[in-house]
């Protein structure tokens, strides 16, 4: 899938532990979100309380800066 020109690859759940970064948002629409930080700047985030435990979470302005500095 592309999203804004980028290649965009939707993870499995067998293969959520081995995603490289969870993007999160930072307005909670459940009473079980988990609010935490981004794990790149430290922003206010939440996520749902079943995202995979391994990867990183991280908030869209910081997952725009990571995915644009890998493109080629």
């Amino acid at each position: 899938m592309k999203l804004f020109g980028i290649d965009i690859r939707v993870a499995t759940n067998d293969e959520c532990d081995a995603v490289e970064l969870v993007i999160c948002g930072n307005v909670s629409h459940f009473t079980d979100d988990v609010r935490t930080s981004c794990a790149a700047c430290g922003a206010a985030i939440v996520h749902r309380p079943y995202v995979p435990a391994r990867p990183p979470k991280v908030c869209m302005s910081c997952a725009v800066d990571m995915v644009g500095s890998t493109k080629h």
